[in-house]
């Protein structure tokens, strides 16, 4: 991806080529989140070679993914199609080429860690909801993870109408949401609920959010929690 090492607390975007864009979401030494707008008419395909395992979610879209062998773009070892909600790791050091096909794709790139990896270790497989066991998370929302280890954690999370919950914080975590379907609002400590941004929204640690879904239909988010996401969850105890 080439991005220049910053720490951002602000969305930094750039141009890709006239509508085609990048947006730096987030870049931190635990977590980078990326969001390419890409168009066909202006940008048909667009290469991916990173220093670090990265994860590739298509937010809108369809793309077909090409990944050549090492210092041989001649070479094509593994090629998928990719569809709306379904991700991939692309493995440090390889070259990837995605082609759009579709008018326009939004594309999501996340990162939990600046670690290299000199040899492969994710499967070169399409991973959605339609390929994990889905859990039983807090109050009854229904997770899919699509990839969990001890340095994080990436899910479809689905909210049922009408949820709410009480404000809760992480100790040592960092989160994403990313909104995907239906209404999804965050309520911070002493405000107002806001829609969550079409970008998505990240909470440092020790900052206390709530997930709220006024609607009458399921609202599904994509969530990031880097390392300690399974300890460390504090709930503030509200005056009646």
């Amino acid at each position: 991806m080439n991005a220049t090492v910053q720490n951002t607390s602000n969305p930094l975007d750039y141009s890709l080529g006239e509508t085609s864009k990048r947006i730096i979401v987030h870049q931190q030494d635990d977590l980078l989140i990326i969001h390419d707008h890409l168009f066909q008419d202006v940008t048909p395909t667009r290469f991916y070679h990173d220093q670090a395992d990265t994860f590739l979610f298509i937010i809108k879209g369809e793309a077909y993914l090409q990944q050549y062998a090492p210092n041989n773009v001649q070479t094509i070892v593994e090629e998928i199609t990719l569809k709306t909600h379904q991700g991939i790791w692309l493995n440090a050091d390889t070259i990837n080429s995605v082609t759009l096909l579709t008018p326009r794709v939004e594309c999501c790139l996340i990162r939990l860690s600046n670690s290299m990896n000199s040899q492969p270790t994710q499967p070169f497989t399409k991973i959605s909801s339609g390929t994990v066991e889905s859990q039983l998370g807090r109050n009854q929302i229904r997770i899919w993870p699509l990839w969990e280890t001890e340095i994080g954690r990436i899910s479809l999370e689905l909210y049922p109408a009408k949820y709410k919950e009480t404000l809760y914080y992480h100790k040592t975590t960092t989160q994403y949401f990313l909104p995907l379907g239906g209404s999804t609002l965050l309520l911070s400590k002493s405000k107002t609920p806001t829609a969550c941004p079409s970008i998505g929204k990240v909470i440092p640690p020790k900052e206390a959010v709530a997930i709220l879904n006024p609607g009458n239909q399921n609202s599904i988010v994509l969530s990031v929690m880097t390392k300690h996401y399974n300890q460390g969850r504090v709930h503030l105890l509200t005056r009646s």
